[in-house]
Protein backbone atom coordinates (compact mmCIF):
# COMPACT_ATOMS: atom_id res chain seq x y z
CA UNK A 1 0.00 0.00 0.00
CA UNK A 2 1.25 3.45 -0.78
CA UNK A 3 0.57 6.89 -2.19
CA UNK A 4 -1.44 7.81 0.87
CA UNK A 5 -3.84 10.72 0.99
CA UNK A 6 -1.27 13.13 2.52
CA UNK A 7 1.35 11.97 0.00
CA UNK A 8 -0.87 12.70 -3.00
CA UNK A 9 -2.65 15.82 -1.73
CA UNK A 10 -2.24 18.85 -3.98
CA UNK A 11 -0.14 17.10 -6.63
CA UNK A 12 -0.61 17.62 -10.35
CA UNK A 13 -1.27 14.46 -12.37
CA UNK A 14 2.31 14.48 -13.63
CA UNK A 15 3.77 14.88 -10.13
CA UNK A 16 1.44 12.23 -8.74
CA UNK A 17 2.61 9.74 -11.35
CA UNK A 18 6.28 10.63 -10.81
CA UNK A 19 6.00 10.32 -7.04
CA UNK A 20 4.21 6.97 -7.18
CA UNK A 21 6.66 5.55 -9.73
CA UNK A 22 9.65 6.59 -7.61
CA UNK A 23 8.15 5.32 -4.34
CA UNK A 24 7.21 1.94 -5.76
CA UNK A 25 10.54 1.41 -7.52
CA UNK A 26 12.24 2.19 -4.22
CA UNK A 27 10.03 -0.33 -2.44
CA UNK A 28 10.89 -3.05 -4.95
CA UNK A 29 14.61 -2.38 -4.42
CA UNK A 30 14.29 -2.49 -0.64
CA UNK A 31 12.22 -5.69 -0.83
CA UNK A 32 14.75 -7.28 -3.18
CA UNK A 33 12.06 -8.39 -5.62
CA UNK A 34 11.07 -7.71 -9.22
CA UNK A 35 7.33 -7.55 -8.56
CA UNK A 36 4.56 -7.60 -5.99
CA UNK A 37 1.29 -9.48 -6.23
CA UNK A 38 -0.88 -6.47 -5.33
CA UNK A 39 -0.13 -2.75 -5.30
CA UNK A 40 -2.76 -0.64 -3.52
CA UNK A 41 -3.37 3.09 -3.56
CA UNK A 42 -4.00 3.59 0.14
CA UNK A 43 -6.94 5.24 1.88
CA UNK A 44 -9.30 6.21 -0.93
CA UNK A 45 -12.88 7.20 -0.22
CA UNK A 46 -14.28 8.60 -3.47
CA UNK A 47 -14.43 8.10 -7.21
CA UNK A 48 -12.23 11.19 -7.53
CA UNK A 49 -9.55 9.56 -5.36
CA UNK A 50 -9.74 6.38 -7.42
CA UNK A 51 -9.61 8.05 -10.81
CA UNK A 52 -6.77 10.51 -10.33
CA UNK A 53 -5.07 10.41 -13.76
CA UNK A 54 -1.44 10.38 -12.61
CA UNK A 55 -1.94 7.48 -10.23
CA UNK A 56 -3.92 5.53 -12.84
CA UNK A 57 -1.13 5.98 -15.37
CA UNK A 58 1.50 4.80 -12.90
CA UNK A 59 -0.57 1.78 -11.83
CA UNK A 60 -1.23 0.85 -15.46
CA UNK A 61 2.48 1.07 -16.19
CA UNK A 62 3.34 -1.18 -13.26
CA UNK A 63 0.69 -3.72 -14.21
CA UNK A 64 1.67 -3.84 -17.89
CA UNK A 65 5.35 -4.23 -16.97
CA UNK A 66 4.57 -7.11 -14.60
CA UNK A 67 5.98 -5.25 -11.59
CA UNK A 68 2.53 -5.41 -10.01
CA UNK A 69 0.42 -8.43 -10.94
CA UNK A 70 -2.75 -6.69 -9.73
CA UNK A 71 -3.61 -3.13 -8.76
CA UNK A 72 -6.16 -1.95 -6.28
CA UNK A 73 -7.24 0.49 -3.62
CA UNK A 74 -7.65 0.26 0.12
CA UNK A 75 -10.54 2.02 1.79
CA UNK A 76 -11.63 2.82 5.32
CA UNK A 77 -14.50 5.21 4.57
CA UNK A 78 -17.39 5.26 2.10
CA UNK A 79 -16.54 1.67 1.30
CA UNK A 80 -19.77 1.00 -0.60
CA UNK A 81 -19.02 3.93 -2.91
CA UNK A 82 -15.48 2.69 -3.51
CA UNK A 83 -16.60 -0.88 -4.23
CA UNK A 84 -19.28 0.32 -6.64
CA UNK A 85 -16.84 2.61 -8.44
CA UNK A 86 -14.34 -0.24 -8.81
CA UNK A 87 -17.10 -2.38 -10.29
CA UNK A 88 -18.23 0.41 -12.61
CA UNK A 89 -14.82 1.60 -13.79
CA UNK A 90 -13.24 -1.74 -14.61
CA UNK A 91 -9.66 -0.54 -14.00
CA UNK A 92 -8.96 -1.97 -10.57
CA UNK A 93 -8.45 -5.66 -9.85
CA UNK A 94 -8.72 -5.56 -6.06
CA UNK A 95 -10.35 -3.58 -3.25
CA UNK A 96 -9.16 -3.92 0.34
CA UNK A 97 -12.05 -2.95 2.62
CA UNK A 98 -13.04 -3.27 6.25
CA UNK A 99 -15.60 -6.01 6.68
CA UNK A 100 -16.72 -7.80 9.81
CA UNK A 101 -19.74 -9.15 11.62
CA UNK A 102 -20.68 -5.73 13.00
CA UNK A 103 -21.34 -4.57 9.42
CA UNK A 104 -23.74 -7.36 8.50
CA UNK A 105 -26.76 -5.04 8.57
CA UNK A 106 -25.19 -2.35 6.33
CA UNK A 107 -27.42 -2.84 3.28
CA UNK A 108 -25.47 -0.44 1.06
CA UNK A 109 -22.20 -2.21 1.83
CA UNK A 110 -23.76 -5.64 1.33
CA UNK A 111 -25.11 -4.65 -2.11
CA UNK A 112 -21.81 -3.04 -3.11
CA UNK A 113 -19.88 -6.12 -2.01
CA UNK A 114 -22.12 -8.32 -4.15
CA UNK A 115 -21.82 -5.90 -7.09
CA UNK A 116 -18.01 -5.80 -6.94
CA UNK A 117 -17.73 -9.56 -6.58
CA UNK A 118 -20.07 -10.18 -9.52
CA UNK A 119 -17.94 -7.85 -11.68
CA UNK A 120 -14.80 -9.84 -10.88
CA UNK A 121 -13.25 -7.49 -8.35
CA UNK A 122 -11.17 -9.36 -5.78
CA UNK A 123 -12.44 -8.10 -2.43
CA UNK A 124 -10.01 -8.53 0.46
CA UNK A 125 -11.46 -8.13 3.95
CA UNK A 126 -9.60 -6.34 6.73
CA UNK A 127 -10.54 -5.47 10.31
CA UNK A 128 -12.33 -8.82 10.35
CA UNK A 129 -11.98 -9.20 14.12
CA UNK A 130 -14.04 -6.10 14.81
CA UNK A 131 -11.77 -5.33 17.74
CA UNK A 132 -10.64 -8.91 18.34
CA UNK A 133 -10.60 -10.04 21.95
CA UNK A 134 -12.13 -6.74 23.08
CA UNK A 135 -15.33 -7.41 21.12
CA UNK A 136 -18.15 -8.08 21.74
CA UNK A 137 -19.00 -6.54 25.11
CA UNK A 138 -18.33 -8.76 28.08
CA UNK A 139 -22.04 -8.91 28.85
CA UNK A 140 -22.76 -10.19 25.32
CA UNK A 141 -20.21 -13.00 25.34
CA UNK A 142 -22.57 -15.55 26.89
CA UNK A 143 -19.64 -17.50 28.32
CA UNK A 144 -17.42 -17.48 25.22
CA UNK A 145 -13.72 -16.60 25.57
CA UNK A 146 -11.56 -14.36 23.40
CA UNK A 147 -10.19 -17.17 21.21
CA UNK A 148 -13.67 -18.49 20.41
CA UNK A 149 -14.93 -15.01 19.53
CA UNK A 150 -11.88 -14.35 17.37
CA UNK A 151 -12.25 -17.63 15.49
CA UNK A 152 -15.95 -17.03 14.96
CA UNK A 153 -15.26 -13.55 13.54
CA UNK A 154 -12.62 -14.92 11.16
CA UNK A 155 -14.84 -17.75 10.02
CA UNK A 156 -17.83 -15.46 9.54
CA UNK A 157 -15.78 -13.38 7.09
CA UNK A 158 -13.99 -16.25 5.35
CA UNK A 159 -17.23 -18.14 4.75
CA UNK A 160 -18.52 -15.18 2.71
CA UNK A 161 -17.91 -16.23 -0.89
CA UNK A 162 -17.92 -12.61 -2.03
CA UNK A 163 -14.56 -12.13 -0.31
CA UNK A 164 -11.45 -13.41 -2.05
CA UNK A 165 -9.58 -13.58 1.26
CA UNK A 166 -8.97 -11.72 4.50
CA UNK A 167 -5.87 -10.23 6.08
CA UNK A 168 -6.15 -10.98 9.80
CA UNK A 169 -2.63 -10.02 10.83
CA UNK A 170 -0.70 -11.32 13.82
CA UNK A 171 1.95 -10.18 16.27
CA UNK A 172 2.72 -13.48 18.02
CA UNK A 173 3.25 -17.08 16.97
CA UNK A 174 0.13 -18.01 18.92
CA UNK A 175 -1.96 -15.59 16.86
CA UNK A 176 -0.41 -16.99 13.66
CA UNK A 177 -1.33 -20.52 14.75
CA UNK A 178 -4.88 -19.38 15.48
CA UNK A 179 -5.13 -17.78 12.01
CA UNK A 180 -4.02 -21.00 10.34
CA UNK A 181 -6.33 -23.15 12.47
CA UNK A 182 -9.26 -21.10 11.17
CA UNK A 183 -8.08 -21.33 7.56
CA UNK A 184 -8.02 -25.13 7.85
CA UNK A 185 -11.53 -25.43 9.26
CA UNK A 186 -14.29 -22.92 8.50
CA UNK A 187 -17.05 -24.89 10.18
CA UNK A 188 -19.12 -23.10 12.82
CA UNK A 189 -20.78 -24.78 15.75
CA UNK A 190 -24.22 -23.56 16.73
CA UNK A 191 -23.86 -20.64 19.16
CA UNK A 192 -26.26 -20.01 21.99
CA UNK A 193 -27.85 -16.98 23.62
CA UNK A 194 -27.04 -13.48 22.42
CA UNK A 195 -24.09 -14.63 20.32
CA UNK A 196 -26.59 -16.20 17.93
CA UNK A 197 -27.74 -12.71 17.00
CA UNK A 198 -24.19 -11.45 16.59
CA UNK A 199 -22.92 -14.26 14.41
CA UNK A 200 -26.02 -15.46 12.61
CA UNK A 201 -25.94 -15.04 8.84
Amino acid sequence: KGHTRPQRRGLSAADSKKKLLAAFEGSLRRLGTDYVDILYIHDVSSAEDMNEPGALEALDEFRRSGKARFVGVSTHAKMADVLNEAARGGFYDVVLASYNVTMADDDALEKALANASEKGIGVVGMKTLAGGGRWPRDDARDGYGDETIMKACFKWALRDERLATVIPGFTTREQLALDFSVARDLSLTAPTGQVTCLLGR
